[in-house]
């Protein structure tokens, strides 16, 4: 077997067929790794998307206020499964009641009375990550408890790590950025 590349110059006959033949193989293969790899990419933002949409469609229906009173559940249905978990829990956060787990509907209700008992008037996401049914969003806030009248000192950070299924969602993880923090908001001098 001949190797591809050979050590006579540019110049020599025998050498031009050979590099030609190597040149276009490898333009060959290039052009079909791309392809391939924007059948991949093309695909999977299609359905990466449709799981964005839905997150982002529960964050515009909260701002709505669409997830207060009695239209709660119906708004709830709109956006997550029946069988929905949100995970809210903290072991650093003892004071904190809403720090918990919460299920189905009624659980998604639930959680938004535990988000009422706090102002966070300066709430915006970040970031937002998605791929394979999962979005993770970091959203910053300025929790001010309304029980307590005590205002964190500092813009938290949290992340969020929703798994969508069926275009709904499926399940909710909060990841408090400083628990002990907020925690504190809730303890009454």
């Amino acid at each position: 077997m001949e190797p591809l590349l050979t050590s006579e110059s540019p110049e020599s006959p025998g050498s031009r067929p050979k590099q030609r033949w190597f040149i276009a193989l490898l333009l060959v293969f290039l052009v079909m790794l791309g392809v391939a790899r924007w059948v991949e990419v093309s695909d999977k933002n299609d359905s990466d998307l449709s799981d964005v949409k839905v997150i982002m469609k529960m964050y515009t229906m909260f701002g709505e206020g669409k997830f207060q009173g009695s239209s709660y559940p119906a708004a709830a249905r709109e956006v997550a499964l029946e069988s929905v978990v949100y995970d809210a829990s903290s072991d650093a956060m003892p004071h904190v009641s809403g720090a918990r787990v919460y299920h189905g509907i009624q659980g998604i209700c639930d959680f938004g009375q535990f988000l009422s008992t706090f102002k966070q008037p300066d709430y915006h996401l970040t970031k937002m990550l998605h791929g394979n049914g999962t979005v993770i969003v970091k959203e910053v806030l300025t929790p001010s408890v309304i029980a307590t009248k005590k205002t964190a000192p500092h813009p938290l950070a949290n992340l969020v790590e929703y798994e969508v299924k069926d275009g709904k969602i499926a399940s909710m993880k909060v990841f408090w950025g400083e628990p002990h923090l907020f925690d504190s908001l809730f303890v009454a001098d």
